[in-house]
């Protein structure tokens, strides 16, 4: 990571502030937790922003990266501000997680958007303690979950 810190990738740095398009139909942001060591030697936890998008062709795109220490919410609104800011105007979901004030800054950038939370971790969770003669009957239970109209949709997302 500090090599990439020191000499940046011209195509990493474009991304963080290129213009978006208007309208992006699905917007997933997310925080990951990293541990970085700075130049003190001293190792730190910042709240890293990625937004992916799907554009109206279909096509997955990194929309934006932010670094910050913590993930409250006046960070999770700065981030979508800057995404606002480089053009994006409106998004008609926005996928996220159940961050801290997460859904609250979505929709105080985009109020229009719809925010569904998403259900993987909660429900992939418990399937640690599930044995592995039975992973596989409780797994095609869980399909049954989000009902489909068609099953090898499912299966490919």
């Amino acid at each position: 990571m500090s090599m990439h810190r020191q000499n940046p990738n011209p195509t990493f740095s474009g991304a963080r502030t290129r213009q978006l398009d208007p309208l992006w139909p699905i917007v997933c942001p997310d925080g990951l937790v990293v541990l970085v060591r700075g130049a003190n030697a001293r190792v730190r936890q910042p709240t890293t922003f990625v937004a992916l998008g799907k554009n109206r062709k279909g096509h997955k795109e990194l929309l934006g990266l932010g670094f910050c220490d913590n993930g409250g919410g006046k960070f999770w609104l700065s981030c979508l501000s800057d995404l606002k800011n480089r053009g994006l105007r409106d998004i008609f979901a926005v996928c996220v997680h159940r961050l801290s004030r997460f859904p609250d800054a979505v929709r105080a950038a985009y109020p229009e958007a719809k925010v569904p939370l998403r259900i993987v971790h909660p429900v992939r969770a418990p399937l640690r303690y599930v044995s592995a003669e039975d992973f596989r009957a409780v797994t095609s239970d869980l399909i049954q979950i989000r009902p489909y109209s068609n099953r090898s949709k499912l299966l490919t997302l």
